[in-house]
């Protein structure tokens, strides 16, 4: 009889219905893992849905040596599904300031951050 709660607690917690948001999360972790040497090392940090297509974050791997590189931002646009991360700079995401010219210095992370963001 013991085990009957315990069986009704996993199949609760395996039932529990996701959130748009957490779908969205979902494919750009599965997205921005795909560019990485190593997708199964990756950590995400700081990760958010913005206007329901685009997901900022930042994501750490290692690199072909086992190390780890520091956390890089990323985005997700979901309407043209491509993800890129920043070549440039380990700084942390500003998302209020993304029109101020001081997100990133990556001229196609910068204009894609701006272009996902910018969907209505």
């Amino acid at each position: 009889m013991t085990k009957s709660p315990i069986l009704l607690a996993i199949c609760l917690i395996g039932c529990v219905p996701t959130s748009p948001d957490a779908a969205l999360i979902d494919a750009a972790k599965s997205a921005v893992s795909r560019d990485l040497k190593d997708p199964s090392s990756a950590q995400f940090r700081d990760v958010s849905v913005i206007k329901q297509y685009c997901v900022f974050g930042e994501v750490n791997s290692k690199n072909s040596f086992g190390a780890f590189v520091g956390f890089k931002k990323f985005v997700f646009d979901s309407k043209r599904h491509k993800a890129m991360i920043d070549p440039t700079t380990n700084e942390p995401i500003d998302i209020d300031n993304l029109d101020d010219g001081k997100f990133q210095s990556g001229l196609d992370f910068t204009a894609m951050a701006l272009k996902c963001a910018d969907y209505a």
